[in-house]
């Protein structure tokens, strides 16, 4: 009975450990991404053409995964926030910013800051996805580092 009970709980602890999602992992290098989407088109008979925007703030890296839909709360779709160390497992509080262009449905630039450095974003270029209802996804994201 004791030789059965050994057997198991190392083979328990392994697919514990085993089983942690790759984002909750904590890495050397996070990645803060926005998001934004941009839908429009339709308006078939009887029915009023769309035109939606729709954003959301992304931190991996950190040994927590946030994730966030955000709303433009600067002018001109433009973002400022703040993510806690409880929300991306992170030593440090990350302030980050954006802007997003949306007539042209990309981003202008994003940037974080932490502990007083600033990491300014790449702008990865948009994917339209065509249909009755087009849309446009598209990300500005930074790599920084988890620790420091």
């Amino acid at each position: 009975m004791k030789f059965t009970t050994t057997i198991a709980l190392p083979a328990l602890m392994a697919l514990s450990v085993s089983a942690a999602p790759a984002e909750l992992i904590k890495r050397k290098t996070c990645t803060l991404t926005w998001h934004g989407s941009h839908s429009y088109g339709g308006g078939g008979p009887g029915q009023e053409p769309i035109d939606n925007l729709a954003f959301s703030l992304e931190v991996v890296g950190g040994g927590k995964h946030y994730s966030a839909v955000k709303d433009p709360n600067g002018p001109n779709n433009s973002f400022s926030y703040t993510v806690g160390t409880a929300g991306w497992g992170g030593l440090h509080e990350i302030k980050t910013g954006a802007s997003y262009n949306g007539a042209g449905s990309s981003w202008y630039s994003c940037a974080l800051v932490k502990q007083g450095v600033t990491w300014k974003g790449t702008v990865k270029k948009s994917v339209i996805h065509s249909g009755t209802v087009s849309v446009t996804d598209d990300d500005c994201f930074i790599d920084f580092p988890c620790a420091e």
